[in-house]
């Protein structure tokens, strides 16, 4: 009996630290997740805040100018602040359908939030 308890003492106490391993194992994989999450928050939020000037500044050359002539100049930039190579996002010249189908491509490309913006 008394070797039993000590037999049962010895598996807890391994299986104890299995546990703890095991806990400090996904703690670290979650602490790098967490920065991984954060670094892409950061890069997002820097893209954001370079579009958005950028929508303000193009905003303000329609305004001047009158009319839709700069949109696709527009679209081109705010592309190229965002660093991608989609000229498309909104360079459809202010048609309805255009301007759908524009937002159509980036939705099927995966980007929801411009697709809705779209």
């Amino acid at each position: 009996m008394k070797s039993d308890v000590a037999d049962l003492e010895t598996a807890l106490q391994a299986q104890m630290e299995s546990d703890r391993a095991q806990r400090d194992s996904l703690t670290r994989e979650i602490r790098q997740l967490r920065s991984v999450l954060l670094d892409s928050l950061s890069i997002a939020v820097t893209q954001l805040v370079a579009l958005t000037g950028e929508t303000q500044r193009q905003m303000a050359l329609l305004r001047e100018s009158g009319g839709g002539l700069a949109v696709g100049a527009a679209a081109a930039a705010g592309a190229a602040a965002a660093g991608t190579d989609e000229t498309e996002s909104v360079d459809a010249g202010g048609e309805p359908q255009d301007l759908y189908e524009a937002a159509l491509r980036q939705f099927r490309r995966g980007s929801y939030e411009t697709a809705r913006a779209g």
